[in-house]
């Protein structure tokens, strides 16, 4: 498999480990994201888990990383709507039902783009060197304030702050216009 995401022209075989683990890494995250617009964050982590268990058995071979990523967002849309037609409570079900996003196929589509963008910044965020990762993982992804993150990882604070300043740089130099746009727009995620 090669290494660039945006390679059409090569098959993706998810038998291979390495592979295997290279997609899990780069597709977990926003396909959590997606799955969470359906059934909650609860249930989503466990969906994509399942989506990625199941192709790991069947071995499966896609035809390129378009291909694969078609049937991630499928699958695990599929996934999520059979959780909520066959789940027991009625309460749960209903308070899903009333938060599933309009199921046209352009919503869908939108809401694809929007994961993608996500999954570029956290792919642009595992990119980064590893202090400066651990540092914007911490403080934006989890939330932590920068004491909490000092004290986690044994820094000043004010070497939290300068991690915090370089990973910023970078994730402007590496990302779209449309992932700087989403950063702007949500403050890093939402």
């Amino acid at each position: 498999m090669a290494t660039d995401q945006n390679n059409t022209s090569v098959s993706v075989n998810m038998g291979d480990q390495e592979t295997f683990e290279a997609i899990y890494r780069s597709y977990f995250a926003p396909l959590c994201v997606f799955a969470e617009s359906y059934v909650g964050r609860f249930a989503s982590e466990d969906i994509v888990e399942n989506q990625f268990l199941k192709l790991w058995n069947k071995r499966q071979q896609f035809q390129d990383h378009g291909h694969l990523r078609a049937y991630f967002y499928r699958a695990t849309k599929n996934a999520c709507l059979d959780l909520l037609k066959t789940s027991k409570r009625e309460e749960e079900r209903q308070f899903n039902s009333a938060a599933l996003p309009d199921d046209s196929e352009d919503s869908c589509l939108q809401e694809m783009i929007r994961i993608e963008v996500i999954a570029e910044i956290y792919r642009a965020i595992n990119d980064l060197p590893s202090q400066c990762h651990k540092v914007i993982t911490l403080g934006y992804i989890d939330g932590f304030s920068n004491d909490e993150i000092a004290l986690q990882l044994g820094l000043s604070q004010q070497t939290v702050k300068n991690h915090k300043g370089r990973g910023l740089q970078l994730l402007r130099e590496k990302l779209s216009d449309d992932a700087l746009l989403a950063l702007t727009i949500f403050g890093i995620f939402y």
